[in-house]
């Protein structure tokens, strides 16, 4: 990437229970990537560099594991912090991980701005309904423009929102987040359940790739700061 151009490249994948971390190497290769966000993935099982790119910050037990990767040539890492999301009253009694969202500060050395990166994981469909993940995702919304203000914004991973699109872009639009549908399904073929979004910044477009090991497929995001 020239080291004027704006935009960035942005992987979320769920690694279902991180069988599909193997893949990682080959998406960096191939991808080009300055940004890699993982969910369900082991801490303890995380290498610190993924080709080019280096380990900001994981969270460091639960099996909602996340961790945000990046290019130190175009991003340099400032901070990050760990953050317990609502939960729904199933998951309170029986699976009571909260903290399932990650957020990290970088400096873009070519904007000369600052960053921050939410790595976001929302409740499964079976276990709670749509009302509960906007409370979560505007949960992440409030957080990321609360610590980052004006800074370019992102937030990618798992929204587990697998009806009525349409309502949650216009949500999210009203909360000053733009989000677009990936180019085809990313769970087993059938369901959009993997965005990323932004807010003081322009997404391009978001582009599914193909399905590994994982039930769900990776997700490609340009973003220009």
């Amino acid at each position: 990437m020239p080291a004027t151009d704006r935009t960035i490249q942005i992987l979320s994948y769920n690694l279902k229970n991180h069988v599909a971390y193997k893949e990682l190497v080959g998406l960096e290769q191939r991808h080009h990537l300055e940004l890699m966000c993982l969910q369900e993935c082991t801490a303890t099982a995380l290498a610190s560099k993924i080709g080019h790119l280096q380990l900001a910050a994981k969270t460091e037990a639960g099996k909602y594991g996340l961790a945000i990767y990046f290019n130190p040539v175009r991003l340099k890492f400032q901070k990050s912090t760990i953050y317990a999301i609502p939960l729904s009253w199933y998951e309170r009694r029986f699976d009571p991980e909260r903290r399932r969202l990650l957020v990290a500060e970088f400096l873009d050395v070519v904007t000369k701005r600052r960053l921050f990166v939410g790595c976001f994981h929302a409740s499964q469909p079976t276990i709670a309904n749509n009302a509960l993940r906007r409370r979560q995702i505007l949960f992440a919304m409030n957080t990321l423009k609360e610590v980052g203000k004006a800074s370019p914004l992102i937030l990618a991973g798992d929204y587990n929102y697998p009806l009525f699109k349409e309502n949650l872009t216009r949500y999210m639009s009203n909360h000053n987040f733009t989000l677009f549908k990936s180019s085809k399904p990313t769970y087993n073929g059938r369901l959009y359940l993997d965005f990323a979004a932004v807010s003081n910044a322009k997404l391009t477009h978001t582009t599914t790739l193909d399905q590994g090991a994982s039930d769900h497929a990776a997700i490609k995001a340009e973003i220009e700061l």
